[in-house]
């Protein structure tokens, strides 16, 4: 860990991403974390990071992990009940063993609650890719909030990928750095401190630049489960370099929640999607407590132009089952 050390060492600069929001402030406390490497586990923690007592915040789950297993396993089945190619997607599916996770065998397969779960979050997204992009060459993906980087370690298995960037406060990032650096060779992964890049990249916020003054275009955006954490204007900035980064017709794929007291977002509109063109919505069937919407937006030339108010009251009915998602696609414009 001594890179991810130097590296964390050699931020010097505050920018408009590296905000920390209220919500990861009390998350901080939860963690314990008060002096400047608390969060980066030693080469004995590591063995044993995913029940880490430091990470019991960072979606862990239940400390009775088997239970979690079991009940996340139930989440899955119930989020796809009719769906016959799940098992087509998931068949020789591959959790690392970084960390030592709590496994628990099903039917389809021997995976962690954690897995389980991001098996839901990425059938979504690869669903969304396939059927509203091109897969039949290589892409470049960057997801910003990436919690443990399984995103990446499942997408990696069933898309051919040219690059996939990962962009995190350094709390979270070492967490997505260490699973790569357990799952793919070592040579192919690169922590931005400059221009250059290889096919796994890692930034933290403070070194966005890198990213937005290389010559590099990305095909897909994923943003799931993090701007709601962020405040609005953490938000804006987000939004302004995907739009920037974005190739003309990418994606951009957010399952975001908003309008709890936890969150600093608080209206639909405050997760700026309307920057881009709807393309499909519906109800996350991952979700449980807070609901989050999964969009899919593309990034084209030219925006029809949206009512805010009918964007937010609508964004409302979708996600209380009031309306159907043809119904918002059809009257969110002026």
């Amino acid at each position: 860990m001594e890179n991810f050390k130097k590296y964390i060492l050699d931020i010097n600069n505050k920018n408009e991403f590296s905000e920390v929001s209220l919500f990861w402030k009390k998350e901080y406390k939860n963690f314990e974390f008060e002096n400047k490497f608390d969060f980066i586990p030693s080469d004995e923690e590591i063995k044993n990071l995913r029940t880490w007592n430091k990470r019991r915040a960072m979606g862990n789950g239940d400390s009775d992990q088997i239970k979690w297993g079991k009940e996340s396993y139930i989440r899955l089945l119930k989020a796809f009940p009719k769906e016959q190619k799940l098992t087509e997607y998931i068949n020789n599916l591959k959790e690392s063993d970084m960390g030592n996770p709590v496994k628990v065998k099903t039917h389809l397969g021997n995976f962690s609650g954690m897995f389980y779960l991001n098996i839901i979050q990425t059938y979504i997204l690869y669903n969304a890719i396939s059927n509203f992009y091109t897969t039949d060459k290589p892409l470049d993906i960057c997801e910003i909030g990436a919690g443990w980087g399984q995103c990446c370690e499942i997408l990696n298995q069933k898309l051919s990928l040219s690059s996939y960037t990962t962009i995190d406060l350094k709390e979270t990032l070492v967490l997505s750095y260490l699973n790569a650096l357990h799952n793919f060779d070592n040579s192919d992964i690169q922590l931005i401190m400059n221009e250059k890049q290889k096919k796994y990249n890692f930034c933290v916020p403070e070194n966005i630049y890198h990213l937005e003054n290389s010559n590099n275009q990305y095909d897909i955006f994923i943003n799931c489960y993090s701007f709601q954490e962020m405040s609005k204007q953490n938000v804006i900035s987000y939004v302004n370099f995907i739009k920037k980064k974005l190739k003309r017709n990418g994606l951009f794929i957010s399952i975001n929640s908003w309008g709890y007291d936890r969150y600093e977002i608080k209206d639909f509109s405050d997760l700026q999607l309307h920057n881009f063109e709807f393309i499909d919505i519906f109800n996350d069937p991952r979700s449980i407590g807070c609901k989050q919407l999964v969009v899919v937006c593309k990034n084209v030339e030219h925006n029809r132009e949206i009512n805010i108010n009918k964007l937010n009251s609508m964004a409302l009915d979708l996600r209380d089952n009031k309306i159907k998602k043809e119904d918002f696609l059809k009257n969110i414009y002026i």
